[in-house]
Formats: structure tokens, sequence, C-alpha cells
């Protein structure tokens, strides 16, 4: 039976086959989460993973059928919530001599309170801590962990110093970026099409995150009639304070036709707040942007860091007067300057970085299935 292992030095590819290869003998579980939230967890942590692992297989449910375990020797749970049934389902699966791997994409076991999204209000305050407790408790039934970004791997191995821990960042899909460049590749923003600006937040967790830019995306658009600013997906914030008709808040858009709005964007806005929970987000959202060839200003993080080598411009912008200089800086730019990425193919560059799986500190030899 296959091992998860560490190279000597820590470097290296780690929880083979989980990393890398095939993925023959693995089962994505997605089951023992507390909330049913997660789509974008799984699209980018199962399905985007099962394109290039073509024999693993996934499973969505409280309890895995005993059939469905046939030639299993790894399950990997994703952001596992373990309450008393998700419990037994895990001894049960260690019975059975198959290892089972916690997968997190966000920092769900070791925020602190006021960092989490949502905690505001006193009563949610108290929902939230006691259901990070839960999560910070369930980090102790597993050997094994793999992690989207190294923030967050890093705050597993402080709980966790024995455990094997790989970064197995998240990545855009490569068969979705062809078919958006298939269905929508002219509708690529060109010299002479409206300067939109967006922000296009995927889930309902970045009011903190947006509030970052707030103040120099007013004085932008007061400065520069000429441009619009988009808002798609889940936000609260005050349109009031903009200038009046140049801003627009649509809903989220399917996840197919994503590829148009991208395409169609002047610039793209990924701000983080600076808490321990947003800075340990992953760079998905540049990834994204940048496989359509669409340029963008970025809060520093250190999963961001690793989109500095891609050709789509990425600026990174470390304060409002900052944010304010770079969109300035864009506005002044010639339009050939900014056309001239969105000819370039760069799927296969932003490929090349999310393809290696980062060790970070894993214990080497095997990982047995029992605690």
């Amino acid at each position: 039976m296959p091992g998860l292992r560490s190279d000597a030095d820590g470097h290296g590819p780690i929880l083979a086959p989980v990393c890398h290869g095939e993925g023959a003998g693995v089962l994505y579980w997605y089951g023992a989460s507390h909330i049913s939230l997660a789509e974008n967890s799984r699209r980018y942590r199962i399905a985007n993973r099962l394109e290039s692992m073509p024999f693993a297989r996934s499973y969505v449910g409280r309890v895995i059928p005993q059939e469905t375990l046939a030639g299993i020797h790894t399950v990997v749970s994703l952001r596992p919530y373990v309450d008393s049934l998700a419990l037994r389902q895990i001894q049960q699966l260690r019975s059975r001599d198959i290892r089972v791997v916690a997968d997190y994409d966000d920092l769900l076991f070791d925020c602190p309170l006021h960092d989490f999204p949502g905690a505001d209000h006193l009563l949610r305050r108290l929902q939230i801590g006691s259901r990070l407790e839960t999560y910070r408790e369930s980090v102790q039934h597993f050997d094994a962990f793999t992690a989207s970004t190294r923030p967050i791997a890093d705050a597993l191995r402080a709980m966790r110093p024995d455990a094997a821990i790989s970064v197995v960042p998240n990545q855009p899909s490569p068969s979705w970026v062809a078919r958006g460049w298939a269905r929508f590749g002219d509708r690529a923003w060109k010299p002479g099409d409206a300067r939109i600006i967006r922000y296009l937040p995927g889930s309902p967790s970045h009011d903190r995150d947006f509030a970052v830019i707030e103040e120099a995306l007013i004085a932008f658009l007061r400065q520069h009639p000429d441009v619009q600013l988009e808002v798609v997906g889940y936000l609260k914030f005050h349109q009031r304070d903009f200038p009046r008709g140049r801003v627009r808040h649509l809903p989220k858009v399917d996840y197919e036709r994503f590829p148009e709005v991208l395409l169609s964007t002047w610039v793209n806005l990924v701000p983080l707040a600076p808490t321990v929970y947003s800075q340990a987000r992953s760079a998905l959202k540049l990834l994204e942007a940048a496989a359509f060839g669409v340029p963008s200003i970025a809060t520093p993080s250190i999963d961001h860091a690793r989109t500095a080598q891609l050709p789509s411009p990425i600026r990174f912008a470390h304060s409002p007067s900052d944010w304010l200089e770079s969109l300035d800086e864009a506005h002044r730019a010639t339009p050939t300057d900014l056309a001239t990425v969105r000819h370039v193919r760069v799927a296969s560059e932003v490929s090349a970085t999310w393809s290696t799986a980062e060790s970070v500190g894993a214990a080497g030899g095997m990982v047995g299935a029992s605690s």
C-alpha cells in the first residue's frame, strides 16, 4: 500500500499519491464538513484535483457506503468538522487500514474570533466561536494534512508538529480555462472598450477585504469619470458613498460564464484585509485572471507572491495610497500596453505555478492509518 511520505529534506512532494500522480485508490470525501456552503471548495479542492487524477474518486455524503470504499487506501476529507457521526466514520476507515487525510483551504481551526468573517455581531460571534472550537478539536483526529496555502500549513504544523503536511495549491481548471477562451475569447477587453474595474468576491466572506480599497476606489472614480466599478458577487458595501451612476452590483455569475466577465474586465481587484484569516487565502483570483490575460492589482500575501513570474501584469499595493497610485498608473498606460497581454495565452505559465505541491515540514517516513 503506497505510503504518505516526505523527502528527507522536507522540501519535496509528499502525501503521495494525494499530491501528484493519477490518484488510483484515493477518495475525496465531502461529508465531514459542518456546513454545505463550501461550493467553491468542492470545485477547487475536489473537482479540479480529479481532472489531474483521473483514477481518483469522490463522494458527497455524511457516511461513505462500503461499496464505495472498494480499492481505496486513502480518503481525503475536505474541511472536516468532526462531530460524533464523522468521528465514527473516521474510526471505521482506520479499522479498514485506510488513511484519512484532512484538507483545508481556509484557516478554520486557528483563527482569532475577531478575524473570522461574519463575527461582527454578538449572536454570530457566539455561533462562530463554538464552530471554531470544534474545527480546532477536529485537527487532532488526523495524522496527515494538505492545505491550499503555506500559512494554513504552518498553522497546522504548529498544532501537529509530528504530522505529515503538504501545500497543494489551489488552481484554475485547465479545461475550464480552455472552454472559457473558446466560448468568450472574442469578448476580451481591447482598446476602445469601456474601462470597467471589477471586484469578484466568490463567497460572502470578503466585506473586510473590500473595505481595504474602498477609500482609494472612491477617490479614483471621482478623478476619472470614464471608469466604472462593477462588483460581481456577494458583498455588503454602501454604494451611496461612490460617485452616482458609476457603480454596479451584480449577482454572482455561473461558473461556466465567469470567464466572460473576466475577459471583459479592464483591471481586476484582489484586496486582502490585514487579518490572519484573509492573509491565509490563496492566489486563486489572481491565477484565474492571469489565465485570461487580465491585469490585476492585489494586496501582497505569501500565496499571492507565487504569481510574481506570470506574464499577465500584477501590481501589489500595500496601502490605500498604493492602491490609488496603481489605479492611476493603469489609467495612464496606453490602451495598447494593457491590451497586449490579452493576446498571450498564459494558461501554460499559470499551470506551471500550480503544478508543484510544496512540502512544508512533514514528518519523514510512513504515516500510519491509526492515530
